[in-house]
């Protein structure tokens, strides 16, 4: 049985986080951060890029998925604390912000669910 990664918990949540402020700072300096659109974009690449890097950790139980879901959550969030509120002081008060962690926390779970078979083996029916 595969122990819980630390290293992988803590490096892929800093790394979407990276990639998360990088996106929103890209919105923001095109004046593009309140639009609608903008805010559905960042929700769906928080949530690809959970499921891209869920992918890449062997979780074998449902506890393990969501203990690397909760510690990507909580590594951000620590971050956002630090970093990203002194660039926007209302950063939580956005629903896209909560959205994001939301599907951060849940798809190594929903991933975890759906096993590794029935991933690698979805086939168009003969």
């Amino acid at each position: 049985m595969e122990k819980f990664n630390w290293s992988k918990a803590i490096g892929f949540g800093s790394l979407i986080w990276v990639v998360m402020f990088s996106l929103v700072s890209f919105l923001v300096e095109f004046d593009w951060y309140n639009m609608t659109v903008s805010k559905f974009i960042l929700v769906v690449a928080a949530g690809a890029l959970s499921y891209s890097f869920a992918s890449n950790i062997r979780m074998l139980s449902l506890s393990q998925s969501a203990g690397y879901g909760f510690s990507w959550m909580i590594v951000g969030v620590l971050l956002d604390i630090i970093i990203s509120r002194q660039f926007a002081a209302s950063i939580f008060s956005g629903w896209e912000y909560w959205a994001s962690y939301a599907l951060i926390l849940l798809v190594p779970m929903i991933y975890s669910g759906l096993g590794e078979s029935e991933l690698v083996n979805i086939s168009p029916a003969s």
